[in-house]
Parts: C-alpha cells; structure tokens; sequence
C-alpha cells in the first residue's frame, strides 16, 4: 500500500466530535496534511486551495448535505479535481441513501457506527482498487460497478461509448 503519509486529506463535518475522531485516527494512520472544515461554504474553499487526495465527509455539513457536496465536487466546471475519491459517513444505511450516494459520485460509504479500521480499509480500497472514473452526461465519478463477473460473456458497452472518459486514480494521486 502508497505510504498514507504521502497523501493530503480533507474531513467535512459540522460535528466537532466526529471531526476530530476522524482526524485522530487518520493522524494514528500516519497520515501528515489532515485539513478540517466544520462549514459546507469553507470545505469549498479548502479544497480548492489545496486539492487533497482524499475528501472524507459526513451525511450532514448544513447547509448542504456530504451528497450534494459530490454532486458539486464532480459536475461543477470550477471543481478543481472532479477525479477526487469522496469518502461518505452517514448513519443513513436505506438503500434508496446509498444509491443517490452512489450516483452523486461517491467512492465509498463507511456506516457509523464505524471503526477506525473501517476507515482504514476504505482508504486502502481506494488506494489499492482504484475504479476507473466515468465522465458522461448525467454521471462523474467512480464507475459504479464493482463486483466482476467473470461468467459474463455480452458487449462491453461502455469500452465503446465515444463520451466516456477513463481515470485511473494512481494516475490522479501521482499528478
């Protein structure tokens, strides 16, 4: 696994408590540039000022909620890296949370309550299991599907589609 020192993490949540777990534990983690927001409007600010590597944020940032911050962070045209993995805490576990989760972009979903190894093994899935991302009308992000099937034997559609653009995420971490 990359050395977790090497990577910039942003934490987006308005819950002192939980912003300073997940910052402890990253710091526990080896991590080194851990940047906290407390605030949805200064999240935007950051991550435009230093581009992490990683964004990890909670459900609920008020105004704005961690979806919507994904939705921003992958469509908006002044997003400074729309390739950014999107880590969502939430303790909604209702599927219908998880799919608008999923297609607002979101790389990976950690459940509260969580673990610090819960945390950890998101960040090495990212890391070690990078998903190509996607950029097609509608859709920006990861692509959405992750289990394989080797006994498939129909067209790849999406190798042909002409508006799909593909981005490794060594390839974002190493840029």
């Amino acid at each position: 696994m990359k050395n977790i020192s090497d990577l910039s993490f942003l934490v987006i949540d308005d819950d002192q408590h939980m912003l300073s777990i997940v910052r402890l534990l990253l710091q526990a983690f080896g991590a080194d540039a851990v940047h906290e927001c407390a605030e949805a409007s200064r999240a935007v600010e950051t991550f435009r000022a230093i581009r992490p590597d990683i964004i990890v944020v909670s459900q609920s940032i008020g105004p704005m909620s961690g979806i919507e911050f994904a939705k921003a962070a992958r469509r908006s045209k002044e997003s400074p890296d729309r390739y950014v993995p999107i880590i969502l805490i939430t303790s909604n576990s209702k599927r219908k949370n998880l799919y608008e989760a999923r297609d607002a972009g979101i790389t990976e979903i950690l459940l509260k309550p969580m673990s610090g190894e819960d945390l950890l093994a998101r960040i090495e899935s990212i890391i070690r299991n990078p998903r190509p991302f996607i950029d097609a009308a509608g859709y920006v992000g990861p692509c959405r599907r992750q289990m394989q099937m080797p006994s498939f034997r129909g067209p790849e559609r999406r190798k042909k589609s002409a508006n799909l653009v593909v981005a490794q995420l060594s390839e974002h971490m190493a840029g």
